[in-house]
């Protein structure tokens, strides 16, 4: 399986069309939120449809810089994965959507009793197959949620969950800066870096479910 995963577009698409061929030939395209710079569901549509127009099988979830009508668009798309359970490939994958409280009063912001509660609500639905996350904001304490190289900003919640439920990749965004790879245990965590710098991630997860991760720029 072959997923190309995007991160913090904030209204910006230009660059795609310089992976044209990556993006067609993909299992499964991730965009994990902050699809707009916020924006609502009209500017969801503009960002994604250069994805779509390539390859349909894409999932999503938003952003804290996403209004919340933006999820509307996700869903008449049927490409929502946020709070949501999907089955690709033999793959299980949930996705947590916005962010944690910031400073700024974004317009897609969450508690991490929020969070808690969707994860509770999955928890006793997940089939026992390996498990991708889809999460905007990233777990805490690890290389992708640090900001200022010194401060972990991450979902507690999220590291209780990966702790818990084993998962074999996380695929997260929302710190810019905190580009890496790292992992909880043997769960891989994934942020590229904002699309704005032209950053993106390739995986590929073999029938073993060994998983090898690029992060690129175009």
């Amino acid at each position: 399986m072959n997923i190309l995963h995007f991160t913090d577009l904030h209204g910006n698409t230009d660059g795609v069309k310089s992976i044209t061929n990556e993006i067609k030939n993909a299992d499964l395209i991730i965009l994990s939120g902050d699809i707009t710079h916020f924006g609502n569901k009209k500017e969801a549509k503009q960002i994604i449809e250069p994805f779509y127009s390539l390859n349909t099988n894409i999932l999503a979830v938003t952003g804290n810089c996403d209004h919340k009508d933006v999820i509307d668009y996700l869903n008449e798309k049927d490409i929502n994965l946020e709070n949501k359970l999907n089955v690709n490939k033999g793959i299980e994958l949930f996705g947590l959507g916005g962010s944690l409280n910031t400073p700024f009063n974004t317009p897609n912001e969450y508690n991490e009793q929020f969070y808690e509660e969707q994860i509770n609500k999955v928890k006793t639905k997940l089939s026992g197959i390996p498990l991708i996350i889809v999460s905007h904001q990233p777990p805490y304490n690890t290389i992708t949620d640090k900001i200022m190289a010194v401060m972990h900003v991450g979902s507690k919640s999220l590291l209780k969950f990966i702790q818990e439920v084993k998962p074999i990749l996380c695929l997260c965004g929302h710190i810019h800066e905190a580009i890496g790879i790292d992992k909880i245990g043997n769960t891989q965590i994934v942020n590229p870096g904002a699309w704005r710098s032209k950053n993106y991630s390739s995986i590929t997860i073999d029938k073993n479910n060994n998983v090898d991760i690029k992060i690129l720029k175009v």
